[in-house]
């Protein structure tokens, strides 16, 4: 039932990140940069890093410029590819 759904919901919603810590954390067409920071950074080891495969430079840009860049070190690396435009992006914290 409708109620039922929304119990379950709540639940879901009060659930801690149990994962652990990591040195790397990699994602590929997960989310936003912004977004993938907040959900993960408990799990990112002191030292460690984020390494994102993304598309086009232009949209990287825009979504790194969010950043609070005395927290976040950012580098964008061109992948060679001749079908699409893809980059990794490099994250580190500023420590």
């Amino acid at each position: 039932t409708r109620k039922e759904s929304s119990a379950a919901s709540d639940v879901y919603k009060r659930q801690t990140n149990k994962l652990g810590t990591y040195s790397l954390i990699t994602s590929r067409a997960f989310s936003s940069t912004e977004n993938t920071l907040k959900l993960s950074t408990k799990n990112l080891e002191t030292g460690g890093r984020y390494i994102l495969l993304k598309g086009r430079e232009e949209k990287i840009i825009e979504e790194i410029q969010s950043l609070d860049t005395n927290k976040y070190k950012c580098e964008i690396i061109k992948i060679e590819n001749t079908k699409h435009e893809r980059h990794l992006v490099e994250i580190k914290i500023n420590e």
